[in-house]
């Protein structure tokens, strides 16, 4: 699970920035974009990614920044390439900003069977089981995030 959102954040922060950077090649700087162009950038998939997985950054202006961005591309107004140039740069910045008040630990190789299985303790533990242990609310939460403590601390950093 933390691979895939990582790997995502990784995928659209260089989407966004190869898409700045065609822009910076458009050919005529001053002219604004012609329609399709527009939608086309509206229609980016990192743009609806981060729309569609906004409890990865947790930023709620962030998130309506790119709504507004989305509905005024759609709607035509006037864009040349250094304004959505620089709204997308805007929209960069601000996600590396979200994503620095993330912290992100690291998992060693041998821990990772640990880290979120949910089958550790076996399927007796496990809740889509028909011979489910129940735990109290409280002790739940504990028993779900031991291995992934165990996984995080118990297992040395090699240097």
């Amino acid at each position: 699970m933390i691979d895939g959102k990582v790997i995502f954040l990784c995928q659209t922060i260089q989407q966004i920035q190869a898409a700045i950077s065609s822009w910076e090649h458009y050919p005529d700087q001053a002219q604004d974009l012609p329609f399709d162009a527009k939608q086309h950038a509206a229609d980016l998939y990192p743009l609806q990614e981060l729309l569609r997985h906004q409890d990865i950054y947790q930023d709620d202006d962030l998130h309506w920044r790119i709504v507004k961005l989305r509905n005024e591309l759609k709607n035509n107004l006037l864009f040349p390439p250094p304004s959505l140039i620089r709204e997308f740069q805007n929209l960069y910045d601000q996600l590396m900003c979200a994503l620095g008040r993330h912290r992100f630990a690291y998992i060693p190789e041998a821990a990772v069977p640990y880290f979120e299985n949910e089958k550790l303790f076996g399927e007796m533990f496990c809740c889509g089981s028909l011979h489910c242990v129940c735990f109290p609310p409280d002790a739940d939460c504990r028993v779900r995030y031991a291995p992934d403590c165990y996984s995080r601390w118990c297992f040395p950093q090699r240097q």
